[in-house]
């Protein structure tokens, strides 16, 4: 199993609904959240445990990018 360290990884961005294809490369610091809900499914057969299930999942990207005006002026 390799391991990667956080400076190694890659922030890519596309068209929704598509493959993202071009790199970021200007990119400081990058934060992955990702959660799952919960739901209570506790009933009578559960002992007096607290049953629950995973529900719903949220994500979101947070990232800082080093602000760079050539990049703007860059013939397509």
């Amino acid at each position: 199993m390799s391991i990667r360290l956080g400076m190694q990884a890659k922030l890519y961005h596309g068209a929704a609904g598509a493959s993202a294809t071009s790199e970021l490369t200007n990119v400081k610091d990058v934060t992955l959240n990702l959660e799952t809900g919960e739901s209570d499914v506790t009933t009578r057969a559960s002992n007096g445990w607290r049953a629950t299930i995973a529900t719903l999942k949220n994500g979101s990207v947070e990232f800082t990018m080093a602000w760079d005006v050539r990049l703007m002026y860059r013939a397509a």
